[in-house]
C-alpha cells in the first residue's frame, strides 16, 4: 500500500509540473497564439503575537516575525482564457516548524458551443510543501487554531466549478452546474495523545437550474443539487461522518443597480449521515451572498456571507460554518487608498458542546509611488472565543503587523 501510495504521489507531482511546463510552453509559444503574459510580485514582512493562535501551553501566545515573497504570472491565451501560476515562500523566524511553500495553479475559460449554448470552466490547484507533522497542542485550542496549522502541512487541494447553460428564449434559460472541493492531507499519522491525523475529504455535487433575465439586468433562478461529501477515516477512528445532500436552491445576481452588483444564493440542505455521533439526518440552510456597492468614484462597500455544512478534518464530527464579512475601501486619490474590514466566523460542531467564534478586525492602507511601487501597511486583530464550554486555551487574542511591497512588470 505505501509503494503505490508513492508512486500515486510521484504520478500526482509530475501531472501538477506537466501542467506548469505546459503554461510555459504556452508562453514561450505566445507569438503564435497572441497570448500575453502578466509578471507580478510581492514581498512582505509581517509580527505575529500569536502564530498558533492559542494561550494556553508551550505553544501559547508563540510570537515570530514573518516573511511572504509571492510572485505570480498569469498567461492571457485569448478573450476567454486565462492560465495562471503563483508561489507563495514563508519563512517563520521565531516558528521554524511552520515554513512552508505553496504552489497555485490555476484556469479559468469560457466560450459557446452556438448562440444558445455557453459554457464556463474554472479550477484551482493548490500544493502546499511543508511539515509532514502536525503539531500537538498540549492544552486547549480552539477549531481555527487547529485549521490555520493544517493549512502549513504537506497537501493538495482543488476547487473546481463549471457549468452549462442553454438560453431556451431572450428571457428564460436552464443549466447544469458541478462543483469539487477536495483535500488530500498528507501528515504523519500518529497515536500520540492531542496530536491531529488530518483526514482526506472531498465535497462534490451537480445541480439543475431554470432561471428567468429580469427586466432591470438581473436573472433570478431555481434548482435542485445533489452531492455528496467524504470523511476519510484514519489514525484509529470508529465513526464516519460521510453523507449526502440534497438542496432545493434560490438564486439571484446580477447588477441589481447602477452600482450595485449582487450575487445571492440560498435554500434548505438536507444531509443523511452514514453514522454518528449527532443526527443521522438533518436539515440546515444554506447560503452565499456576495455584494460589491460602489458607493462614489472613491469609496466602495463590500459584504460577504456564507453558511455551510461540512466534515471536519480531525475528529469523528460534522459542522456547521458560518462567515459574516463587512469591508470598505476608499481611494484619496490615484497614489493613496485606505481598506477596513469587520469579520465573524463560526464553527458549531454536531454531537459536542463546542462552538468556536473568531473576531476579526483589519485596518490598512496603500501607496503608490512614481515607480510603480505599491507600498501598504496591515492590521489584523483576532479574538477567538468559545462560545459554550469557555474552556482556557479555546479563548485567545492575536495582532498581526504587516509591510508590504508590489510590482507589476
Amino acid at each position: 500500500m505505501f509503494l503505490l501510495g508513492t508512486i500515486y504521489s510521484k504520478r500526482r507531482e509530475s501531472a501538477f509540473y506537466a501542467g506548469l511546463l505546459a503554461a510555459a510552453t504556452l508562453f514561450c509559444g505566445s507569438q503564435s497564439i497572441h497570448a500575453s503574459v502578466q509578471v507580478d510580485a510581492r514581498l512582505s514582512h509581517s509580527y505575529d503575537t500569536n502564530v498558533f493562535q492559542t494561550r494556553a501551553g508551550s505553544l501559547g501566545d508563540q510570537t515570530s516575525w514573518i516573511t511572504r515573497f509571492e510572485p505570480r504570472l498569469r498567461w492571457q491565451l485569448d478573450e476567454a482564457t486565462q492560465v495562471s501560476y503563483r508561489l507563495e515562500a514563508f519563512r517563520f523566524w521565531d516558528a521554524s516548524s511552520e515554513d512552508h511553500l505553496r504552489h497555485h495553479l490555476g484556469l479559468q475559460t469560457r466560450g459557446e458551443f452556438s448562440e444558445q449554448l455557453s459554457y464556463r470552466f474554472s479550477t484551482t490547484h493548490l500544493q502546499v510543501q511543508g511539515p509532514a507533522d502536525a503539531l500537538v497542542f498540549d492544552e486547549g485550542r480552539s477549531a481555527f487554531s487547529t485549521a490555520s496549522a493544517r493549512e502549513r502541512r504537506n497537501q493538495w487541494q482543488n476547487r473546481t466549478q463549471t457549468d452549462l447553460r442553454w438560453d431556451l428564449s431572450d428571457h428564460q434559460f436552464l443549466r447544469a452546474r458541478g462543483s469539487l472541493l477536495y483535500y488530500d492531507l498528507n501528515s504523519t499519522v500518529r497515536t500520540q495523545p492531542r496530536y491531529d491525523n488530518w483526514i482526506d475529504r472531498y465535497d462534490i455535487n451537480a445541480a439543475l437550474d431554470w432561471g428567468t433575465r429580469l427586466e432591470n439586468g438581473m436573472q433570478s433562478y431555481v434548482g435542485l443539487q445533489r452531492g455528496y461529501q467524504h470523511q476519510g477515516r484514519q489514525g484509529g477512528r470508529v465513526s464516519d461522518r460521510s453523507n449526502h445532500y440534497h438542496r432545493l436552491l434560490f438564486g439571484l445576481s446580477g447588477q441589481a443597480h447602477e452600482d450595485l452588483n449582487l450575487n445571492l444564493e440560498f435554500g434548505p440542505s438536507r444531509h443523511e449521515y452514514r453514522m454518528g455521533p449527532g443526527p443521522l439526518s438533518t436539515t440546515r440552510w444554506f447560503g452565499n451572498l456576495v455584494a460589491t456597492w460602489q458607493v462614489s468614484e472613491k469609496d466602495q462597500l463590500n459584504a460577504n456571507i456564507s453558511r455551510r455544512r461540512f466534515v471536519a478534518s480531525t475528529g469523528n464530527l460534522a459542522n456547521t460554518i458560518s462567515s459574516y464579512a463587512v469591508g470598505w475601501n476608499h481611494r484619496s486619490n490615484a497614489q493613496l487608498s485606505w481598506r477596513l474590514q469587520g469579520q465573524v466566523r463560526s464553527i458549531e460542531y454536531d454531537g459536542v458542546d463546542i462552538g468556536d467564534w473568531l473576531y476579526i478586525g483589519r485596518a490598512g492602507l496603500s501607496y503608490t509611488l512614481e515607480s510603480g511601487v505599491q507600498l501598504a501597511f496591515d492590521f489584523e486583530r483576532t479574538l477567538g472565543r468559545d462560545r459554550h464550554q469557555s474552556i482556557p486555551g479555546r479563548e485567545y487574542n492575536g495582532n498581526v503587523f504587516t509591510f508590504s511591497a508590489a510590482y507589476s512588470f
